[in-house]
Order: C-alpha cells, then sequence, then structure tokens
C-alpha cells in the first residue's frame, strides 16, 4: 500500500515547485521614451507586457543594447514580493548567491541559485554556482 500513497503525494510536486516561481514573476513592459523596460506594476492596459525583461528589450522599437543598459533597475524594491527568505539574491562580492534571507533591499531575488548566478554572474557562472551550493541554508 505504501506504493500507492507515494504516487498520489508525487502527484502534488508540481504545484509546491511552482508556487515559489509566481513570488518573483514579474511583468516587463517597454519604455520608449526613455528606451528601457520597466517593472513597476503601472503597465497601461496597452502595453506589451514580457515575462522577462531580455524578451522585453527585443521588442522592435527598443534598442536593444541600450536597454540592457538599464536591467539593474528592475529590483525587489520595484517588484512587491512576500517573504524572501529562501530565495536567492547575489552577493558579488564574494561571486555567490546567498538564501539567508538578508538580502539588501532593492535587490531582485530568484528561486534558485543557479538562475540568481546565470542572471547576474554570467561571467563567472561556475563559480558562482560552487560557491552558492557551498554556502546553502536550509
Amino acid at each position: 500500500h505504501s506504493h500507492e500513497c507515494t504516487a498520489q503525494t508525487g502527484g502534488s510536486v508540481p504545484v509546491q515547485n511552482s508556487a515559489p516561481v509566481t513570488v518573483v514573476e514579474v511583468d516587463y513592459y517597454p519604455d520608449l521614451v526613455y528606451n528601457k523596460c520597466k517593472c513597476d506594476g503601472k503597465q497601461r492596459d496597452t502595453d506589451q507586457i514580457f515575462s522577462s525583461y531580455d524578451e522585453c528589450c527585443k521588442y522592435p522599437w527598443l534598442n536593444k543594447n541600450e536597454c540592457m543598459k538599464h536591467s539593474h533597475e528592475c529590483t525587489a524594491e520595484t517588484v512587491p514580493t512576500p517573504s524572501q527568505i529562501g530565495l536567492w539574491y547575489p552577493d558579488l562580492n564574494s561571486n555567490r548567491c546567498k538564501n539567508d534571507g538578508s538580502n539588501p533591499d532593492g535587490v531582485l531575488v530568484f528561486t534558485s541559485h543557479q538562475v540568481c548566478c546565470f542572471r547576474n554572474m554570467l561571467g563567472v557562472l561556475k563559480q558562482c554556482e560552487f560557491n552558492s551550493q557551498a554556502s546553502m541554508t536550509t
């Protein structure tokens, strides 16, 4: 009978895994005046919405290179998030991402250290992933 229970409880796992993702789900929209994307939740009904800053910068009326220079402006400060404990934030001084809940105000948080490293430290990706794993807290 224990196998039946495992199969039944296993069905809820994807729901639990996807729940934290919504915490940092952000709507990005193009600001054609300043040639950048915004994530402050103040988009109008007529604005095109994107799920990532990168995708938003590919909007045909924006200069992608210019737009990407402003990606740091989308921070946790401008994005309403519930409890941030357990979410990963970049610690650029030590080339790692941390999930100790002491992320500075205004720093965008991520649901895994892999995504955090990829978004913030692409140049030292392997080092970031290794350092982050070493400092994992439960």
